[in-house]
């Protein structure tokens, strides 16, 4: 293999080079590329990484630059990701699907004012992309700047008006603004678009439970489950929901379903224990707490030994839509 990259460099493009030269290092570097498109289709990760650094050091194209930070993506390389993102941006800064991938990368870093400083350069460049509006969004929810990120989602929507997920999220941000009304008024929306929505019927389920119209909220967390019987989220609001309204023996009901196909929820346990103690169960209670207890300490030791391992969160990578 030391042998096939050494041939291949032999034609590297240098000052001075003869013309023949220079068509000897255009071929190498059709070689490198396609042979790098060949091992990333074959999922051959490591080869195509190879290929694709090597045709990088001929000429630097900003194809092959692509390719390359979607494996380092891949592989959760993400300095390296970044670093060749920037330098796309630098290459070809009128192409705005870079903008948007450095900022998805800045996101599960949680480089929140990176990521805004990157997106508002795209902005600059395509002020109509309705992406850069939503991520800008996106990066302002995560730093609490709830009426900024509520302009971005409102340019989105404007732009287009189709689209379900900018209105999810403003009526995320209106719940967290306490704007219920405002926020219902998104998930209306939602839900003519797309009238089994689970994520628009648990946001107005949460909307209901705090506005204390508890029947309404029952309704649409049993309407959640009713589509998705593993949705865990709808099930740890309604059993909270039971609880509150002294439903001791709807909670435990309900979380004995629900622990039947997830075993490791913390929150479960721990609102089946409420509700055990509320009607004189202390062992049970006790039991369930102690279960709570055991799976937090595991989940805080498994993320503590992460953080030793590496410096960055591992996720999966995607534009919004």
């Amino acid at each position: 293999m030391a042998n096939f990259f050494k041939s291949l460099f032999s034609g590297k493009k240098e000052a001075g080079n003869e013309t023949g030269n220079d068509k000897a290092a255009k071929k190498n570097f059709d070689i490198l590329k396609y042979d790098g498109i060949r091992a990333q289709r074959m999922g051959k990760v490591d080869y195509a990484v190879k290929c694709y650094t090597n045709a990088l050091e001929i000429e630097e194209d900003f194809e092959v630059m692509g390719y390359l930070s979607q494996l380092y993506i891949q592989t959760e390389e993400y300095k390296e990701a970044e670093e060749l993102l920037s330098k796309m941006i630098e290459t070809e800064p009128e192409v705005i699907a870079s903008y948007l991938t450095l900022s998805n990368l800045l996101f599960i870093q949680e480089k929140y004012p990176e990521m805004i400083q990157v997106l508002e350069k795209g902005v600059a460049i395509e002020e109509g992309n309705v992406n850069t509006h939503y991520l800008l969004a996106k990066a302002k929810k995560s730093l609490n700047k709830y009426q900024e990120a509520v302009e971005h989602l409102t340019r989105a929507i404007t732009l287009q008006e189709d689209l379900i997920e900018p209105f999810l999220m403003r009526a995320e941000v209106y719940l967290d603004m306490k704007q219920y009304a405002d926020g219902l008024a998104d998930i209306e929306k939602v839900l003519q678009l797309q009238d089994e929505e689970e994520h628009a019927l648990l946001l107005r389920g949460r909307i209901n439970d705090l506005t204390e119209k508890y029947e309404e909220a029952e309704k649409d967390y049993l309407q959640v489950i009713a589509l998705n019987p593993f949705h865990d989220q709808a099930f740890i609001n309604l059993a909270q929901l039971y609880n509150k309204q002294n439903k001791y023996q709807d909670a435990i009901k309900l979380c004995d379903e629900a622990i039947d196909f997830n075993s490791n929820s913390v929150a479960l346990y721990t609102e089946r224990s409420e509700a055990k103690l509320a009607i004189g169960d202390k062992e049970g209670a006790d039991n369930d707490a102690q279960i709570a207890t055991q799976l937090n300490n595991a989940v805080n030791q498994n993320t503590s030994e992460a953080g030793m391992k590496e410096e960055e969160p591992k996720n999966s990578l995607g534009l919004p839509f």
